[in-house]
């Protein structure tokens, strides 16, 4: 699809930051590099890979309501199109998306303005980079299934080492990816880990990565990963039929009406529908030193046969005031599920 004038300037902007500050970031990257024993051929075949095959992943819950009341689900099978959080006023994260809320702010500033001055509907739509190909998905705090978009998506993307609301000095674009393969490189020497997934060595990642990334939908076993990502700002309109190769899907969902809506959505737009194991957990296990000591109790009111899993979640905000309060209970007791569940 065709760019805006607007929405190419706002790709640029992250293009020109990286070459602004990159010398910096070259050095500490070459350093890890030899001092992990990297071949310079090993990097170059990850570099030329991630810009290949990987893919953008969004998640969403399927059965959540936007704004004028609508499933989630039922408006992307009437508009084929995913749209942004400014459009539909739903969010598994922040609702700031708003005239002077905070999205619009850090948007404004990345981006170097270049959104200030046009509609909403023209802002950028939100998901991660699929880079530890964990079944659960990239980002699974913010939804129970997710498109994985096709590859060639990454060319209209700009991208943040972590969540934009944090203001993360890695920024990139597909081309431009050394800021934050640094930082992905400094998480995996320092601590042994990034995003969410462990690694002896930094030679470990590197193999594993290189083997697994041409493998369309490949999955590894969830990472149970809340914090860490790549996030992915997508420019330009998202077609269902032209933009997404697959959907997957919590099996929680299969057989019940939303399940049956899934399935149509496939269908309809010749997307690819994975089902998938969800988390779940027993109400009993829901910890109280996580995400608030009233979690297990919410859990209880709410369980069904003892359980929690993303279908129970969502019957469970149908039925109760959408009260702060109860919303941020529903999302506690996600994050309790991404974390602790299967």
């Amino acid at each position: 699809m065709s760019l805006t004038k607007l929405q190419k300037s706002a790709i640029n902007a992250v293009s020109e930051y990286t070459k602004i500050h990159q010398d910096k970031y070259l050095e500490i990257r070459d350093m890890i590099l030899y001092q992990s024993g990297i071949d310079q051929k090993v990097y170059d075949e990850y570099c030329d890979k991630l810009k290949r095959f990987s893919r953008i992943g969004i998640h969403f819950h399927p059965d959540r309501y936007t704004s004028d009341q609508a499933l989630i689900i039922e408006g992307m099978i009437a508009s084929g199109k995913y749209k942004n959080q400014y459009e539909t006023q739903v969010s598994s994260g922040s609702v700031t998306a708003f005239k002077g809320g905070a999205r619009e702010e850090w948007e404004d500033h990345i981006f170097k303005g270049s959104y200030q001055n046009t509609p909403f509907t023209e802002r950028p739509k939100y998901g991660a980079l699929h880079f530890n190909l964990a079944k659960d998905g990239p980002s699974p705090r913010f939804g129970s299934c997710y498109f994985l978009l096709k590859p060639e998506i990454k060319n209209r993307a700009t991208f943040s080492y972590g969540d934009t609301y944090e203001s993360p000095k890695e920024l990139g674009t597909i081309h431009e990816f050394e800021f934050i393969n640094t930082a992905l490189l400094k998480d995996l020497s320092i601590r042994g880990t990034a995003l969410g997934v462990s690694h002896n060595k930094v030679r470990d990642f590197f193999s594993q990565t290189n083997k697994q990334l041409p493998q369309a939908f490949h999955f590894n076993p969830p990472s149970k990963n809340l914090d860490f990502y790549i996030e992915a700002q997508i420019h330009g309109d998202l077609n269902l039929k032209e933009d997404v190769d697959a959907l997957i899907a919590d099996d929680s969902f299969f057989g019940t009406s939303i399940g049956n809506h899934l399935e149509t959505l496939s269908k309809k737009f010749d997307i690819d529908l994975i089902w998938h194991k969800g988390p779940e957990l027993r109400v009993e296990d829901f910890p109280s030193d996580f995400r608030g000591p009233e979690v297990p109790a919410f859990a209880k009111k709410i369980g069904r046969d003892g359980k929690v899993n993303a279908f129970v979640l969502g019957e469970a905000g149908k039925q109760m005031n959408k009260t702060h309060k109860n919303l941020q209970m529903l999302k506690y007791l996600w994050h309790c599920l991404v974390r602790f569940g299967y």
